[in-house]
């Protein structure tokens, strides 16, 4: 009996120790992770689900089973998983990943719309859980047959790129499809895609203005010319640092920037903006004068007598400086028809006057320079004035697009008429300084230069309609004399800053075609109660009767030299409409110098009538005095423009 005791208890103490001598573990999974549903084969130590001990011959053995199938069930977390062995041993690990199902796909464009034609579009979708997630995309445009239409097939891509063509509302399609369980989710996403101007031009200005002092903050303002969503970049050039280039402000929509220096020299200021719809890019550079002392901050220079003066009349130019210690005066002479150009009239000197006679006429560009001589650096200020020897009409020529120029000289005169349907019966009294004009409206050829050299689209063909069907775009040979046409303002204004000038002012427009007596039209007349369209002849420009209703269109500038205003400038009458620089306004109630029209508005100003007005008493369109206007994003057959300069353009 005894003998028996022992043999059990040794047999129970040997099965016990070998059932416990290696304890239930978890080595690995196959597969590592997957969705709810995911059935996984889970390998280890002693992880059987029938009983883990037999005896054989009276001795207990160990079943030590190393894989165990389970199915992952809903309500599964990311881990551990746990698993109970029958001697109930419970075991976890957690390095099985539970994947979320898929329950939703995002997208987004990058430029966000609106986006411009021709510009590359990114879409890039995010999927929210799945797993081998592939994407689909999808392009919906409403007046495309079909109208639908695939960007790309299911792909583990999650980018697409597509670029528009025209104008118009897309919905773009995403949708995004579970590799493992094949559930799908879709979002749609609206893009509108825009032609608007492109950024052409920035500018840049600071306050205070150069020089400024040491440890005086600088605020330096960009401003862009056209273009969508403009951000700024701003960068600043020192000499003495380096490195010498150093970034004041990343890519931004803030248009201004501060700045204190900390140390007198020259600085470089580089500002770039860019239309992020677009993708263009324009850079403008100024330099900035730091000094210790009382900073020369200003120059102005006056002449005795005033501009414009005859040949042989002594002309003294007076210079005053504002700031600045000791300060010195350079004056020279810019003369195009001299060899060489330049000339020195006056070398560095404390005189701030200088007297020169000018022998004959012409355009001269006086250059004073202001050089504060006790801080020995080059802190100056150089401020141009242009002195005009002119008589009216004189001849110039811009070496841009070599449009002809004849020279307006400064003077007053009544603006408007209050005669028949001119002006609304309103009248103002303005002063001009002197200017010039292009002699004739601008062509197609020297659109096209333009176009070539900045890389801008060549406006819409007018159209097929009367003398248009004669020609098939704008190269034809027999076109390039004719004026531009089909041209918004903001075109006209991107072409004068190419060439270097400006729209013309309403009031610069109607003083060249009336002149100080103010003329009914370029050619003369005079306008009266009775009579307000005294004056008026059709043979002279052209309009209805010689043209719309000949079936022509536009006439080659300066085809109707005997229409010609009172400076020589021809055309400013008939042919097309002409853009100027002013919003379309209320006029002055009191004596205006040098407008420039209202600072905000609706409609641009227009001038001068087309080739397709003038019938059936019509012919107050080409009235000096009569102003029109139209939205600045318009364009047709019969508008076209001129530039003016304050100066004769010229290196």
């Amino acid at each position: 009996m005894r003998r028996a005791f022992w043999v059990l208890f040794l047999s129970l103490w040997c099965l016990g120790s070998f059932v416990y001598a290696a304890a239930p573990s978890i080595t690995a999974f196959t597969p590592s992770s997957g969705p709810i549903g995911t059935v996984v084969t889970v390998y280890g130590n002693n992880l059987a689900a029938a009983p883990i001990v037999t005896v054989v011959n009276g001795v207990a053995t160990s079943v030590n089973v190393t894989t165990l199938t389970l199915t992952i069930a809903p309500g599964t977390t990311t881990g551990p998983i746990s698993i109970t062995t029958p001697d109930g041993t419970a075991i976890s690990a957690t390095n099985f990943t539970v994947i979320p199902p898929l329950t939703a796909v995002s997208v987004t464009a990058v430029p966000a719309s609106p986006q411009g034609v021709n510009m590359p579009i990114i879409f890039t979708a995010t999927a929210t859980g799945g797993m081998n997630v592939q994407y689909q995309f999808w392009l919906y445009n409403a007046s495309a047959s079909p109208a639908w239409s695939q960007l790309q097939a299911y792909s583990t891509s999650s980018t697409c790129s597509w670029t528009p063509a025209t104008l118009g509302n897309y919905m773009l399609s995403v949708t995004a499809q579970d590799g493992v369980t094949n559930t799908e989710v879709n979002t749609t996403l609206w893009d509108t895609i825009t032609n608007t101007p492109p950024v052409t031009a920035v500018s840049v200005t600071t306050s205070p203005v150069s020089p400024q002092q040491v440890n005086t903050p600088i605020t330096i303002t960009a401003a862009a010319t056209g273009g969508t969503s403009v951000q700024y970049q701003f960068w600043l050039y020192n000499a003495s640092a380096s490195p010498a280039w150093s970034q004041l402000q990343a890519y931004s929509t803030s248009a201004t920037c501060s700045w204190t220096p900390a140390t007198v020299g020259n600085y470089l200021l580089s500002v770039t903006a860019r239309d992020t719809v677009t993708g263009t890019k324009v850079n403008t550079m100024c330099w900035d004068t730091v000094t210790a002392t009382s900073p020369l901050i200003a120059l102005s220079v006056t002449t005795s007598p005033d501009s414009p003066q005859a040949a042989n009349t002594s002309i003294t130019l007076t210079a005053t400086a504002t700031g600045g210690t000791n300060v010195q005066y350079q004056f020279w002479l810019y003369n195009a028809a001299a060899t060489p150009t330049w000339s020195e009239l006056q070398a560095y000197s404390t005189s701030a006057t200088c007297t020169w006679t000018p022998s004959t006429s012409g355009a001269y560009l006086f250059s004073v320079t202001a050089f504060d001589s006790s801080s020995g650096l080059s802190v100056n200020r150089t401020l141009w004035y242009s002195i005009t020897v002119n008589t009216i009409g004189t001849p110039g020529t811009n070496p841009v697009d070599n449009a002809a120029l004849v020279y307006v000289p400064g003077g007053s005169f009544t603006m408007g008429s209050p005669y028949g349907f001119a002006s609304n019966g309103e009248t103002q009294q303005v002063t001009l300084s002197g200017y010039w004009i292009y002699k004739y409206q601008v062509t197609v050829a020297q659109y096209r230069a333009f176009c070539a050299a900045t890389s801008r689209a060549l406006p819409p063909w007018p159209g097929s309609s009367y003398s248009w069907s004669n020609y098939s775009d704008w190269t034809a040979p027999a076109l390039q004399q004719m004026p531009i046409v089909d041209v918004t303002w903001y075109d006209c204004v991107a072409y004068a800053t190419w060439a270097g000038v400006s729209l013309p002012t309403e009031a610069q427009y109607e003083y060249a075609a009336r002149g100080p007596q103010g003329n009914n039209y370029p050619w003369g007349g005079t306008a009266t109660a009775s009579d307000p369209y005294n004056g008026w002849d059709q043979t002279k420009c052209a309009n209805y009767w010689n043209s719309y209703s000949q079936g022509i269109s536009t006439w080659p500038v300066g085809s109707f030299p005997a229409g010609a205003s009172w400076c020589g400038a021809q055309d400013m009458s008939g042919n097309v409409w002409e853009w100027c620089a002013d919003w379309y306004g209320d006029y002055s109630a009191t004596p205006v110098t040098n407008p420039t029209g209202p600072t905000t508005g609706d409609y641009r100003v227009l001038r001068g009538g087309s080739w397709y007005y003038g019938g059936y008493g019509s012919e107050v369109d080409f009235r000096g005095a009569y102003r029109s206007g139209d939205s600045p994003v318009d364009c047709w057959n019969g508008g076209g423009f001129r530039c003016v300069a304050s100066a004769s353009p010229g290196p």
